[in-house]
């Protein structure tokens, strides 16, 4: 991002100390004070504690605003003076602007990411001006009219004056309004900068299918999917607890409770049953998007409240318009909590169906159910890919499944079972090699298992030690169908 009202900005790598408060995220635009103990200076920022280096040019008291830059390896933040102190006056390329939206507006009342960057145009219109990218229409209380007709990229910050829409002009935005106008390599290059991944920027292309539709925003999103692991567990148990909070208080009615916590929790578990079922689950939501489900039920007279019933980003929806809830959140100070939390999990449930346009190129399928704190998994991204025929078929004797999975136990796992005409190679990619002796100590037991569960005709299990790098396998297993090259 730009700098901040022509100031430029501070960035600190820095490691959290103090109280764990919830989890930083990348993208996140977070208001903090600057205290000064007589030994050294503390950003307090979302319940933590950050320590600040000696030359960081803020005093005791000040109040500033800091941008999750990356949370891996260390925690990168990039501070800045708040946007309630940025003049909404004239923009240039080296400032940013804080627009305030209309009345009774917020980021989740018209639909958006608070975390998305967004290209677009500010347009006069009879009923005041908006902020229009692509099919996104935002109603601002005032613009200065020199930014009228401008192209601009924009994203929220939540303040305490509520949500309000950072502006900025680069030289993609003054290209191009509804897209950057950079190709996927440059976009990629500049996402995985971010994540300290630059290196392999280049080969990444494969990553990405070919009907993503074009654009900064979905392929961040796509993108995430590889760079962020574990976040999907962290996100639903927090949004349980405020969904369970707000049900205590008489805010939630007993229906949206029942229908939520369904919704958040059945693709978490904790027992060997219960993960079977929850990865059934998974696969099942992850195979019919939403959009395909409401097709079915005008086809099929199923009712859409039947359908949007079943839909998460629906339920969330319904939540966060709540006035009641959001009031609840407002008196308790956790409305940006819940605004990034149920925001990044939308997000995250549109990368998943996002990466599932793979689907249209041959047989493959990709989700990530999330795991409950005891079962053993921290995190799982699962790619299934079926016979090669076209259709999204998945016979158990002729695919290729490959489990990518973070343990509490045995570290971090890459698991490819391949079947070709009923026979099965199972291959375990692990980095300790204790790891791999007691898999390949185990391997009769585990090819029995194999054979007995699918029926196959020949198994085979053996384990390797590798370097642990599953952005490159990741980027390896996409390389035979080719990335897209367009325009993002």
């Amino acid at each position: 991002m730009s700098g901040l009202g022509g100031v430029n900005p501070f960035t600190v790598s820095v490691n959290p100390v103090g109280p764990q408060g919830p989890a930083f995220r990348v993208g996140q635009v977070l208001e903090g004070v600057v205290q000064n103990t007589g030994k050294e200076l503390l950003l307090l920022v979302s319940g933590r504690s950050v320590a600040l280096p000696p030359n960081a040019p803020f005093a005791g008291g000040q109040t500033v605003s800091a941008e999750v830059l990356r949370t891996s390896p260390s925690l990168q933040l990039r501070i800045s003076p708040p946007v309630s102190q940025i003049p909404s006056e004239v923009i240039t390329s080296n400032s940013t602007v804080s627009l305030a939206l209309a009345p009774r507006f917020s980021a989740s009342s018209v639909g958006a990411n608070v975390a998305q960057v967004l290209n677009g145009v500010i347009q006069q219109t009879p009923q005041g001006p908006v902020f229009q990218a692509g099919q996104t229409t935002i109603p601002l209380a005032s613009v200065p009219d020199n930014l009228v007709g401008t192209a601009l990229s924009a994203r929220f910050v939540e303040t305490g004056q509520g949500s309000r829409l950072l502006v900025w002009q680069t030289e993609a935005s003054a290209t191009s309004a509804p897209t950057t106008g950079r190709s996927l390599p440059e976009v990629l290059g500049r996402i995985f900068q971010v994540f300290g991944q630059s290196g392999l920027a280049e080969r990444a292309a494969s990553l990405i299918p070919r009907a993503l539709p074009p654009g900064e925003a979905a392929i961040r999103l796509v993108a995430s999917l590889f760079l962020e692991r574990g976040v999907g567990a962290e996100l639903v148990e927090r949004l349980v607890t405020l969904v369970k909070q707000g049900a205590a208080s008489g805010v939630v009615s007993d229906d949206l409770q029942k229908r939520l916590l369904s919704l958040l929790t059945r693709t978490a578990g904790s027992e060997s049953k219960e993960l079977l079922a929850a990865l059934r689950i998974a696969a099942q939501t992850s195979s019919r998007s939403p959009e395909a489900a409401l097709a079915r039920a005008f086809a099929q007279s199923e009712g859409l409240s039947a359908t949007l019933a079943d839909d998460l980003r629906s339920a969330i929806h319904q939540l966060r318009t709540s006035e009641p809830f959001r009031a609840f959140l407002e008196k308790t100070g956790q409305m940006q909590e819940f605004n990034t939390t149920s925001s990044s999990l939308i997000e995250r449930i549109t990368a998943n169906q996002l990466q599932n346009l793979r689907g249209l190129e041959t047989s493959y399928l990709y989700f990530e159910p999330a795991f409950v704190p005891g079962s053993g998994l921290s995190s799982a991204h699962i790619h299934a890919f079926g016979d090669g025929s076209g259709k999204q078929s998945f016979p158990s004797e002729n695919s290729t499944v490959v489990l990518d999975l973070s343990t509490t136990r045995l570290g971090d796992l890459w698991i490819t079972l391949s079947a070709v005409q009923g026979a099965c190679s199972c291959v375990f990619r692990t980095r300790e090699p204790l790891v791999a002796v007691l898999i390949d100590e185990h391997a009769p037991e585990l090819e029995k298992l194999l054979s007995d569960t699918a029926n196959f005709t020949y198994t085979q299990v053996r384990a390797v030690v590798w370097n642990n790098d599953r952005l490159s396998a990741a980027i390896d297993l996409f390389r035979p169908l080719e990335g897209i090259d367009t325009e993002a």
